[in-house]
């Protein structure tokens, strides 16, 4: 309908239009069943409008061929759905990948994974909703990435710069550099110091941009008078900000399910603080284990001041723990 025009109606026996209001909805609702196909072989999924990822444990102690036989059972089943649901499934665009830890001496060899009658090589790295995800989990083609698109960025607003107010300057470089810089940044919590400060330098670069500062200049007056923090309490702004989310019951179930709260056995002083549960097994290495949020979360969580903790709305608590970080970095 555009204005008082209404075009013809036509039915739609399967599928829904592309581009409508409710396409997405609907699509969801459509491929819902597609859910009780996968639960029935104990996969762990995710889906993404029509992105569908599977996800299985693989114990090199043990033989792996029996959970990459239960992958490709619980994949064909997903075809035969499919086929019968009168959806298409393309090939070509599925990717493998094995995630393991880089400190394994003895990886578990896979080359390739039969899907649809086609080999599918297994990818030492993929995108997913725009994050590259190496097979060690290390993140470097991520940054890198990042990095050369945020570096362009930079160098197109300093061909405007001299036509453009500071004020102006400023939004252009929050809405091309910092925003890649923000994008998904939890994940790179806990990683080697010469990663971050590659994100760091960038940042320092578009700071400078902004009042026009020579690159000798130090860098702290520059981003204390732009209020911005550095990259890695943006970090850890990000985790603590899902924590909040979580406790509150503003975030999804996948992420509700990886934090509790903590519970006291008996009446103590500390029983009125909102703590977060820590877990009782110590993860094996810092490497992995202290950068998974279901560590991370609980460690940062209980360190910051009880008055961010009980902010009444997210906004408060935003502007609380921003102040926190701040001063923390900032102060002498």
């Amino acid at each position: 309908m555009i204005g008082s025009t209404t075009s013809t109606s036509k039915s739609l026996e399967f599928g829904v239009p592309q581009g409508s209001i409710l396409g997405p909805l609907l699509f969801i609702l459509y491929i819902a069943p597609l859910q009780d196909v996968i639960a029935t072989y104990n996969l762990s999924y995710m889906f993404y409008a029509d992105d569908n990822q599977l996800y299985i444990a693989v114990n090199p102690k043990e033989t792996p061929q029996v959970s990459l036989d239960k992958l490709r059972e619980c994949t064909q089943a997903i075809l035969h759905w499919n086929t019968q649901n009168m959806l298409s499934t393309n090939p070509g665009k599925t990717e493998v990948i094995h995630f393991t830890s880089r400190f394994q001496k003895q990886p578990i060899a896979l080359d390739t994974f039969k899907f649809a009658n086609t080999d599918v090589t297994v990818s030492d790295k993929v995108r997913n909703l725009g994050v590259i995800m190496d097979k060690n989990l290390s993140f470097t083609n991520h940054i890198n990435d990042m990095c050369k698109k945020a570096t362009l960025a930079i160098r197109s607003i300093g061909r405007i710069r001299k036509y453009l107010p500071n004020d102006g300057i400023k939004r252009l470089v929050n809405a091309l550099v910092m925003s890649r810089l923000d994008y998904s940044n939890s994940l790179l919590y806990g990683l080697p110091k010469y990663q971050i400060d590659k994100l760091q330098r960038l940042q320092n670069t578009a700071a400078r941009l902004v009042p026009g500062t020579r690159r000798s200049d130090h860098i702290k007056p520059v981003l204390k008078d732009l209020h911005w923090l550095p990259i890695q309490s943006r970090i850890i702004f990000k985790i603590l900000l899902m924590s909040y989310k979580i406790i509150h019951g503003l975030a999804p179930k996948y992420l509700t399910s990886l934090i509790q709260i903590h519970q006291q056995s008996r009446k103590l002083r500390s029983s009125n603080r909102c703590l977060l549960a820590v877990p009782s097994s110590r993860p094996r290495t810092t490497t992995y284990g202290d950068r998974s949020f279901i560590h991370a979360a609980p460690k940062l969580w209980n360190n910051i001041p009880e008055e961010i903790k009980q902010a009444e709305t997210i906004s408060i608590f935003k502007t609380r723990l921003k102040s926190f970080l701040f001063k923390n970095y900032f102060s002498p």
